[in-house]
């Protein structure tokens, strides 16, 4: 993408820290700042799932080129997306706590001395 177009990373930043988000996110895009930043280990030994997530806020700053009616297009299909599929993400999400905490109490976590 960026050989063809190499103007779409004007005006941008990349940081890489080390290390993995509690929350579990890969990357994120600061549209106010045109920084993304990556986490985890990309620097000597990036993932597909590194080079996705990076290519994934790569097309959020591309969005600001887009014409207004497709940015439009864009955010309604996502924000119906989202109404459509975020109630079953949280169940599920709800039932793997619910899972982990179930057995945390009954002491299928402990410590290992290493």
């Amino acid at each position: 993408m960026l050989e063809k177009n190499p103007s779409l990373a004007t005006n941008i930043s990349l940081k890489i820290s080390k290390g993995v988000r509690r929350d579990g996110i890969l990357a994120a895009y600061y549209p106010n700042s045109r920084l993304i930043s990556i986490f985890g280990n990309v620097a000597n030994n990036p993932t597909y799932a590194d080079v996705g997530a990076a290519v994934h806020e790569l097309l959020h700053h591309t969005e600001r080129y887009l014409p207004t009616d497709i940015r439009e297009a864009i955010s309604k299909e996502w924000e119906k997306d989202i109404k459509t599929n975020l109630a079953a993400i949280i169940k599920a999400e709800n039932e793997i706590m619910a899972s982990y905490t179930k057995d945390y109490k009954a002491g299928v976590y402990t410590k290992t001395n290493s």
